[in-house]
């Protein structure tokens, strides 16, 4: 019975993190494009997403594999840094802090609300 239940647990993330990663395709390449637009490059957001979709695609495809998937998500950020320098007519130094910015983005602000919820709970004993 453990191992049916490990099955459809697998299933329930991989069904529960679909939406996560219909607002990541739309998100990310919205970053990507603020940070292109700051260095003063050409291009649209239909290039950011263009780059950002098509270059993650291996990543969620090879993810399934447990030590290959680093080494995909590796790979794809490699891509995508390729694909914004091309798409947007940019210099790779950009590109590459174009694509890392919604990783930073994304790590950030989460953290910072860890940080907040664990002040607010050590100086009032509680969240609310």
């Amino acid at each position: 019975m453990s191992g049916l239940f490990s099955v459809f647990g697998s299933l329930g993330i991989v069904l529960g993190m679909f939406p996560v990663l219909i607002i990541l395709s739309f998100f990310c390449p919205l970053l990507i494009k603020g940070a292109v637009k700051i260095g003063k490059a050409k291009g649209s957001y239909a290039d950011s997403f263009k780059a950002w979709n098509y270059s993650t695609l291996p990543a969620l495809v090879i993810s399934l594999i447990p030590v290959a998937g680093y080494l995909a998500w590796i790979y794809s950020i490699v891509l995508t840094v390729f694909g914004v320098r091309t798409l947007h007519k940019t210099s790779t130094e950009l590109a590459v802090w174009a694509v890392l910015a919604p990783f930073f983005i994304i790590i950030f602000i989460p953290v910072v609300f860890l940080i907040f919820i664990i002040i607010m709970f050590v100086r009032y004993g509680s969240i609310f």
